[in-house]
């Protein structure tokens, strides 16, 4: 379990204990599954604040052979970001980009598997939500 204050209140959280990911072997592939990360590359969208942010800070605080590269997906950064991204001796990486937007939305997939190299995304944590505009607001719900 981890433990992020935000504004007096406390979350915890079980953080990604083990991801199962097959082997590349045929014989592998039906029988077995790892339980290492090895070097895993994450995507947390969400990441300016709150969860998105802890989650982030979380990832960055193991060593680089559990996590490797962070991308953090935000509308714009903020403070407490921006300091993640600089003591983090460049493993976590801001991507600028609005999940309202197809166009934001397409850029920034374009901007990661640039990164990446062609090695590909591990690990996709989707920490946004969308809520449609409503007549009367989130009241009427």
């Amino acid at each position: 379990m981890i433990s992020y204050q935000s504004k007096g209140a406390a979350i915890d959280f079980a953080l990604l204990r083990s991801i199962e990911r097959t082997s590349t072997t045929t014989q592998d592939r039906s029988s077995k599954l790892q339980t290492s990360p090895a070097m895993a590359t994450y995507l947390i969208t969400g990441t300016s604040r709150g969860l998105g942010l802890a989650l982030a800070t979380h990832l960055a605080s193991l060593p680089s052979s559990q996590s490797s590269t962070i991308f953090t997906l935000a509308r714009k950064s903020s403070r407490a970001l921006e300091t993640l991204i600089e003591k983090s001796d460049g493993r976590v990486i801001l991507i600028e980009a609005d999940v309202t937007d197809e166009a934001s939305i397409k850029k920034a997939v374009g901007e990661v598997e640039t990164k990446l190299a062609g090695k590909g995304l591990d690990v996709l944590i989707n920490n946004v939500g969308i809520m449609g505009l409503t007549p009367d607001g989130i009241a009427a719900m």
